[in-house]
């Protein structure tokens, strides 16, 4: 529609301009050697000054046509980020992303540590979701750096990205006695957990807003530390045990990160 919007323009003007120079033979040579000129300077104003400086220009091609389309930035250097995924390992965060070169990103994620549902869920801690377990919140931190495979000045397309991770889990366990009611004795579980990984992923910006979508799956090394508290065999009562935490290994590294660019 827009490229029939601005020809018709042209036309119904150039017909202007044709029938406007088309002066009565009445009026002196030299007048008309003057006036022609005049109002074919005001009709070429008039056409310029009705095109829509959004449309697409008619000259370009059509992948130009595509980029100078506006929908609401003309480029993304920038994104914020959420990973809905990382509430499963007990995480809440947000990410920021900033473009350093065509090719080159650097990518910082800032957070809480609460529960880790992971741990719950599979029942590799003593942690039972009762009332005598109370969780302390922790920090989070994440630094990567992405390389995007496309030559592209946004923050789109696939990618290699190594990254560097610290977050710090702690709950308080309280004993209870035969009754039921707290003992006096606490536990204090705290795992510090360090991780270097490498992903690969996908992000992709929208086609006519700036939300997007990154998924990304990869391997990590992580190094456990702290102290692990451990349910102690007792007929009537909860009681716990702490013990010291030393536990390396690979881990899986998947997600979904959902966010906005800028």
């Amino acid at each position: 529609m827009a490229k029939i919007r601005n020809t018709v323009i042209i036309k119904n003007t150039t017909k202007f301009v044709q029938q406007s120079c088309e002066l009565p033979p009445k009026i002196p040579i030299i007048m008309r050697t003057f006036l022609a000129p005049l109002v074919f300077v005001l009709m070429t104003n008039a056409i310029y000054a009705q095109v829509d400086p959004t449309e697409p220009n008619m000259t370009r091609s059509g992948w130009e046509q595509d980029a100078y389309i506006i929908d609401s930035l003309v480029e993304v250097h920038n994104a914020l980020k959420f990973d809905p995924f990382q509430i499963l390992r007990g995480e809440i965060g947000l990410f920021y992303e900033r473009k350093i070169s065509n090719h080159i990103s650097a990518e910082v994620g800032l957070g809480i540590t609460r529960r880790n549902w992971s741990y719950a869920l599979f029942n590799v801690d003593a942690d039972d979701l009762r009332r005598n377990i109370a969780v302390r919140t922790g920090p989070s931190a994440r630094l990567g750096v992405r390389y995007y495979l496309k030559d592209s000045p946004e923050l789109d397309g696939w990618y290699l990205m190594p990254q560097v991770a610290y977050r710090v889990y702690e709950k308080k366990f309280a004993e209870l006695d035969s009754a039921g009611d707290l003992n006096g004795r606490d536990h204090i579980d705290q795992r510090e957990i360090g991780e270097v990984n490498l992903t690969v992923g996908f992000q992709k910006l929208g086609a006519e807003s700036n939300f997007f979508y990154d998924v990304y799956v990869g391997i990590g090394y992580a190094w456990r530390r702290g102290t692990e508290v451990k349910r102690q065999d007792a007929p009537v009562q909860t009681l716990f045990v702490s013990e010291d935490l030393v536990n390396d290994g690979l881990v899986p590294v998947i997600g979904l990160k959902l966010g906005w660019g800028f």
